[in-house]
């Protein structure tokens, strides 16, 4: 899992838009992380893109809610059944 403040995606005409939840609010990215002989390496899981993100960009992160973090962690199944789960509306601006 990945915490940050935001995420960018590019429209089809290469404009940059950061996507927030338009708060101070941290946004928790479903990810993996592994270190390797030759270095490090990252993950981030998508999914499809909801209303808010979907004229922009086809795809958007899997973002955990705070209240869900111990259970998407330690469950397997919810895990599972988080992945069909809609993702929260986020606020967007061209930067």
């Amino acid at each position: 899992m990945f915490p940050t403040s935001g995420f960018y995606e590019w429209n089809g005409q290469k404009e940059k838009f950061l996507f927030t939840e338009g708060g101070s609010e941290l946004l928790y990215l479903a990810g993996s992380y592994k270190k390797f002989d030759d270095g490090q390496r990252s993950i981030i899981l998508t999914t499809a893109a909801n209303d808010s993100v979907e004229q922009i960009h086809k795809r958007m992160p899997v973002i955990i809610e705070k209240k869900a973090i111990d259970a998407w962690l330690s469950d397997e199944e919810f895990a599972e059944d988080y992945l069909k789960k809609e993702m929260p509306k986020l606020i967007s601006k061209v930067v």
